[in-house]
């Protein structure tokens, strides 16, 4: 077909308007119907606000815990943040809170599951910041309710628990400064033991020499750094140096001094051993404390920060109003009437 003979066939096509203007009627009154018999839902939808400090990852060493992984980075920390937040959204928990407060506003929700109410809830995200919630029901009314009734339920929930994932980080340092204490009483246990051990070993020295004998100056100074080395800070161990015998004391006047020496030592090893079970106690009851709250926040990151963007009313639209689907069906129609168009054109060709 030559250019005269396309422009010829275009001319005369445009001509039959008449025609033209049948097929869009068509598609337009076909889409109409089609909008008429097959509404779409209404769309309800409201925005929350989701801030969170990434940088806290290594910190918030309880969100692996909870979520059983390691976070290689910050994104896969942030990422599993955001997906943790959109499960929680649409768990059995949150929506079965849902539907209890939507049957208690409009007695049309008894007869809805939480199954069939997650059918009619979306959440939309890319990252941080603006979320936005949908519901879609084939009421105005309802649409508005659920998605009302279901923002109101994640703020609430989530916040709740987050104040558990914030608990979280003081008990943390408890938990920390309490192994600290133990690490600490523990070593001071096991010093004061080794100097029990090489006190005995003195004492029974000591009973073998002369009453009148003086230990000898190498033994005396060993003795008094031995004392000094283990002693605390309390007035007793004061006292106690202070006390020694001279250098050249005789043996006789260092055995009482030694004797006061092991009461000493024995009464602050006996107060060691009491603070350790005390210590190991606490620990137990701050370590049920933690795995609780661990499970009451829910994985959420402590510096996670959940509110409603605006008091405003929830946004109720239709998403394939009627005027739109007649506006597509009429597109259509002149398509068709385009593809019919070039079939007569290609007969009379052929022709």
């Amino acid at each position: 077909m030559d250019n005269s003979t396309l422009r010829h066939n275009i001319f005369a096509a445009a001509l039959r308007w008449p025609l033209i203007l049948a097929f869009i009627l068509a598609g337009s009154l076909l889409g109409w119907l089609v909008a008429y018999a097959w509404p779409s839902p209404y769309q309800a939808s409201l925005e929350i606000y989701v801030g969170l400090n990434p940088y806290r990852a290594l910190q918030d060493r309880y969100v692996a815990a909870f979520a059983q992984a390691e976070f290689r980075n910050v994104d896969d920390y942030k990422y599993w943040q955001m997906q943790q937040l959109n499960g929680l959204a649409l768990s059995d928990e949150y929506l079965q809170e849902t539907l209890a407060r939507l049957r208690g506003k409009d007695p049309s929700w008894g007869s809805v599951e939480p199954a069939a109410l997650r059918q009619m809830l979306a959440v939309y995200w890319r990252n941080a910041g603006q979320w936005r919630l949908v519901a879609e029901h084939r009421d105005s009314q309802m649409s508005g309710q659920a998605v009302q009734a279901w923002r109101d339920v994640i703020i609430e929930n989530a916040n709740l628990a987050l104040t558990h994932s914030r608990d979280l980080y003081r008990l943390d340092l408890l938990l920390r400064s309490l192994t600290d204490a133990r690490l600490e009483s523990q070593s001071r246990f096991q010093q004061l033991a080794g100097i029990s051990r090489a006190l005995s070993a003195w004492q029974n020295d000591f009973s073998h020499l002369p009453p009148s004998q003086s230990v000898g100056q190498p033994d005396y100074w060993q003795l008094w750094s031995l004392t000094a080395g283990a002693a605390g800070p309390d007035q007793n161990w004061r006292m106690l140096l202070e006390e020694i015998p001279p250098e050249q004391a005789p043996a006789e006047d260092f055995r009482p001094w030694l004797e006061r020496l092991a009461h000493t030592i024995e009464v602050e090893m006996q107060s060691l051993e009491s603070r350790l079970d005390a210590l190991a106690e606490e620990n137990e009851g701050v370590s049920q404390e933690w795995e609780a709250s661990l499970q009451a926040g829910q994985g959420l990151a402590a510096t996670l920060d959940i509110e409603p963007s605006s008091n405003a009313a929830p946004s109720v639209a239709r998403p394939r109003p009627a005027a739109l689907t007649a506006l597509v069906g009429g597109g259509l129609g002149f398509l068709m009437y385009c593809l019919y168009a070039l079939a007569i054109f290609s007969r009379s060709a052929d022709g």
